[in-house]
């Protein structure tokens, strides 16, 4: 998504698929999200994932 600090990627799973699908390029969103992290390789690397977004009319 664009955001006012430039491109993020956001991970999400199948529970937001109907709001998801139902957007178009360029929609203005409303959205939430949560750090989470995890280790690999013995590094420590935090993802971003949305938990809520609604679009914004």
């Amino acid at each position: 998504m664009e955001t006012p600090n430039g491109p993020v990627a956001y991970q999400h799973d199948e529970t937001l698929a109907d709001s998801l699908s139902g957007l178009e390029q360029n929609d203005k969103v409303k959205y939430e999200y949560e750090e989470r992290e995890y280790e690999a390789d013995g590094e420590t690397y935090t993802q971003l994932w949305l938990t809520k977004i609604e679009k914004v009319i």
